[in-house]
């Protein structure tokens, strides 16, 4: 409460309950999308308009056990204290295991920040939703780039960002992994995340690689970029990208050291 640390002594069963369904999923070896139990396309308040082809069984009636699983995951965002948000996006990130569950959480995410959601909270929308992500990314980018040194600066890189704290990393380093698992599994996601006017979520990602973060921040940025490009139509693009800002260098100056780019950060860490 107030910003201050619950007390040790107070139970976490929640949070480790979180952790361990997050856990138990995360993994989809046999593609048996086991975690599809935990979501229910077939809720009444759902609309085509809102949720697409979560529509495909609006007629056929879920299990109970799916309805009130599938209830757990959405209210549990709706009114989420700032404790658990961490836990909770681990959570949904081992429910997104597989073509269905990914669509279904990119779904939930993208409907998180609908102006409906927005009315329900109060708040101005959840924390647990494309439009809230995407929207931070751009202005931590915003933010850091101000300060960006000069490319002659060795030192910079790895200093702990005035941008960012440990607090902030942790839950952006949680979304990012929870963006990673969605779009490697749904081709939809990553189309529909990357085209959007608003958000441009490879130009963000690769703004803050030339930002001076954190190296365990940088390697999940990589790593989402990576995701998105699984898409021939992304992949193309992003080379070009790489290249043009020479985070990947391809040219090379005989008579000049490289200031920047993925090798020199690799050899300084």
């Amino acid at each position: 409460q107030m910003g201050n640390e619950p007390p040790i002594s107070l139970r976490r069963d929640l949070e480790h309950l979180m952790l361990l369904i997050g856990e138990l999923y995360k993994k989809n070896a046999f593609n048996l999308e086991l975690a599809l139990e935990y979501w229910c396309p077939s809720e009444p308040l759902q609309t085509s308009t809102i949720m697409g082809s979560y529509l495909g069984v609006a007629h056929q009636r879920p299990p109970q056990r799916q309805v009130v699983l599938s209830k757990f995951v959405r209210q549990m965002g709706d009114l989420l204290p700032p404790t658990i948000y961490i836990p909770y996006l681990k959570m949904l990130q081992g429910l997104a295991n597989g073509p269905q569950c990914a669509h279904y959480c990119f779904s939930l995410l993208k409907v998180n920040g609908s102006s409906h959601v927005e009315n329900i909270q109060g708040t101005g929308g959840s924390p647990v939703s494309w439009e809230h992500f995407f929207h931070s990314l751009m202005l931590y980018h915003e933010h850091l780039r101000k300060d960006l040194p000069s490319a002659d600066s060795v030192q910079y890189r790895h200093l702990p960002s005035r941008g960012i704290t440990q607090k902030e990393q942790d839950g952006l380093i949680a979304f990012l992994q929870l963006t990673s698992t969605i779009i490697t599994w749904s081709e939809n996601a990553r189309l529909a995340l990357c085209e959007h006017p608003q958000w441009t979520p490879v130009v963000v990602i690769l703004g803050l690689l030339q930002c001076s973060i954190p190296p365990v921040l940088k390697a999940e940025l990589l790593k989402t970029l990576a995701a998105f490009g699984k898409s021939p139509e992304i992949a193309a693009s992003l080379w070009q990208s790489l290249e043009y800002t020479q985070i990947l260098q391809t040219v090379r100056v005989p008579s000049q050291r490289q200031a920047i780019g993925i090798e020199v950060e690799l050899n300084e860490i």
